[in-house]
């Protein structure tokens, strides 16, 4: 029994998960769909058990695998139970309703949705949100992702080596507020970090994918948006320049709920959907929380929750700033990019730190680094 758990965590277990959810797409595509919800209860409760009465001695890996698993409950209620609250899912360019295709087909339909979180290249693309997709040849692409790879390796090596030089980022750590509220600022080196690793796993998946001609070049849209050019409103941070892959559970289940709600659309519903998309994501990091550290203290609730308070003020002070009579302007740009730099600064520390605490950054994901080796012949530093 790892870590007090009644079982240990098989990770074969999430595999099941994965596929009772694409046998739950391509049935909920056929005609006879009705009892499509006992699959969702099934999928639900394989979710929680792996959540809350498992886990293995790797705490790190529990924690990004909880997280993986809590995102199955919302994408598969999106997909089953939500199913018909929300225009049909379609794939761009698909002429035969799912509904005549054949099992074969709709599994392969299933599967399809199911590894595109985004739904690009489905009917439900949030187009806006991401990134415009590669134009470019196969040969092109690979070797455009190939350069990006590596210069993202040297952007998480470098912010790697930094984080291990400062001891709030390790197992055991002294807190923020024992060095000083100015050290919170290096949350943003953890950002960085963040970004430089899922570009990283993105990328990668996009170069063997297209390599062996099983997705094309226009399928994989960065996954990260453009910072300098939309990272001056908390807002567009969490809407257009941090990844979108919850996005369409988390906006599927505010816009049920509003409708269950019966609210029309107005100012209050807008932000009704806002809070509750931020806390459906809270409860999503949340599981991830609870597994690392095994105890109902974990802070990812209050901190997505916050982000959405952080967006109703900077809504309310860009419309005062309207009425006062200014304008966009570089200016107006160059606060709105000190204001995001200041805001989490203030807002991702209080979330992250016990985390960091418990081990994620000292035992989670980490690669040989070629500026220690090449420097100093450390090709796997440790925190000193």
């Amino acid at each position: 029994m790892a870590r007090g758990k009644a079982a240990d965590l098989n990770q074969g277990l999430t595999l099941l998960i994965f596929s009772l959810q694409v046998v739950a797409c391509a049935h909920g595509g056929s005609k006879n769909a009705q009892f499509n919800w006992v699959l969702f209860i099934l999928i639900a409760s394989l979710c929680f058990y792996h959540i809350f009465f498992t886990a293995s001695n790797d705490a790190v890996g529990d924690y990004m695998s909880a997280m993986n698993v809590s995102c199955f409950i919302f994408t598969a209620s999106d997909y089953i139970l939500l199913r018909n609250r929300q225009p049909e899912l379609r794939q761009i360019g698909q002429r035969k309703p799912t509904s005549e295709m054949s099992l074969w087909e709709r599994l392969k339909w299933g599967f399809n949705l199911s590894v595109t979180p985004r739904t690009v290249g489905w009917s439900s693309e949030p187009t806006s949100h991401i990134r415009s997709k590669p134009t470019s040849g196969r040969v092109a692409f690979i070797a455009t992702q190939l350069v990006w790879i590596f210069f993202y390796y040297i952007m998480f090596d470098a912010t790697s080596i930094v984080a291990l030089s400062i001891p709030i980022y390790g197992r055991g750590g002294p807190t923020f507020a024992e060095y000083g509220w100015i050290w919170r600022a290096t949350i943003w080196n953890h950002i960085f970090n963040t970004y430089a690793l899922l570009s990283i796993i993105y990328s990668s998946a996009s170069v063997v994918t297209v390599a062996l001609g099983l997705y094309q070049p226009g399928d994989w849209p960065h996954i990260f948006g453009y910072f300098g050019r939309d990272g001056y409103t908390v807002r567009n941070i969490w809407g257009r320049v941090w990844h979108q892959m919850l996005r369409k559970p988390v906006t599927g289940h505010a816009n049920a709920l509003a409708d269950f709600l019966g609210l029309r659309k107005s100012t209050f519903t807008t932000y009704f959907k806002l809070y509750v998309a931020f806390f459906v994501s809270g409860l999503i990091h949340y599981a991830g929380d609870y597994m690392l550290h095994q105890d109902w203290a974990g802070q990812s609730v209050s901190f997505f929750v916050l982000q959405a308070v952080g967006i109703t003020l900077e809504d309310a002070l860009i419309a005062t700033a309207k009425r006062a009579g200014f304008t966009a302007s570089p200016l107006g740009k160059l606060i709105g990019f000190c204001w995001v730099f200041i805001w989490f600064s203030f807002s991702m520390p209080f979330w992250l730190e016990r985390n960091f605490h418990a081990g994620s950054f000292d035992e989670g994901p980490s690669l040989p680094s070629l500026i220690m080796g090449l420097w100093k012949g450390a090709w796997t530093p440790k925190r000193v």
